[in-house]
């Protein structure tokens, strides 16, 4: 698992969990901004990176939780701080139930698994999620995976032609991952989150979305902050679910005052 890391140690640590199309370069930029009062640590989840299609291991979020718990052990970290963005945000959550009591806090922006939605909620996630995923999938049975990594960049931004906009950088580390659609569209793995599971999740919890956000990312992430006792919910004006990629001072900035809070600086 390759990694980011920076930070003097000794400081209170954040681990830093890549989405999808991403891995752990992705937060270098935000490493940065809160390296004067943060250890920070970033990992890439298996399967994904550069060199991530070669490597073996499950691809779903329970796998991923429990490769984030290993890479955490193997770095040595105690009682870190979570903040992830999109799939890691379902990663770290799962992490969060599947080993209680192992971190400070999480900061989750715009989680996506709908396993805790009301079955009204449930089928208006389905609506959405049906008009974002379904053209991906004959895109990624055809080996078209450049296409459909770049359909579901324009689908999440929800503004078309928005992947061929971005900076040279970004695009080029979502085309490095554009394998992981194949595991992605997918899963089966179960996983831990639903209902009853966040309303015994006992640790500081602030769970952000974007203002202009996709309906699927709204849910969850409110039904996530409902279910989950003393959450918090932070609306982040005029932005959509690519706000960590878009922005990543000021979403750094959002992160830090939630850090700040609870470490009680």
């Amino acid at each position: 698992m390759s990694e980011t890391q920076s930070g003097a140690p000794g400081r209170p640590q954040v681990v830093l969990v890549h989405g999808a199309l991403a891995d752990g370069r992705m937060w270098e930029p935000h490493a940065e901004q809160l390296a004067p009062h943060f250890e920070t640590f970033a990992p890439t989840l298996s399967r994904f990176g550069i060199d991530g299609e070669a490597s073996s291991g499950g691809f779903g979020i329970r796998s991923h939780a429990r490769d984030l718990l290993r890479a955490i052990d193997e770095r040595g970290l105690e009682f870190p701080h979570l903040a992830a963005w999109s799939y890691g945000a379902d990663v770290a959550l799962e992490a969060a139930l599947l080993e209680p009591g192992r971190f400070a806090s999480l900061f989750l922006y715009e989680p996506g698994y709908p396993g805790a939605l009301s079955e009204t909620d449930a089928a208006a996630f389905g609506e959405d999620a049906q008009a974002m995923f379904a053209p991906l999938f004959a895109l990624v049975a055809e080996g078209k995976l450049s296409e459909a990594a770049a359909k579901l960049v324009d689908a999440s931004a929800q503004s078309p032609g928005y992947f061929a906009r971005q900076p040279d950088a970004v695009r080029a580390q979502q085309l490095e991952n554009a394998h992981t659609l194949v595991g992605q569209l997918s899963q089966k793995e179960p996983s831990s989150i639903s209902a009853d599971t966040l309303a015994q999740l006992e640790l500081p919890v602030a769970v952000a979305y974007g203002e202009l956000t996709r309906p699927l990312f709204r849910l969850v992430s409110l039904t996530t902050t409902r279910l989950v006792t003393g959450a918090e919910t932070q609306v982040s004006l005029g932005v959509g679910h690519l706000f960590p990629l878009e922005s990543p001072r000021e979403f750094t900035s959002q992160l830090t005052r939630f850090l700040r809070s609870v470490d009680g600086g």
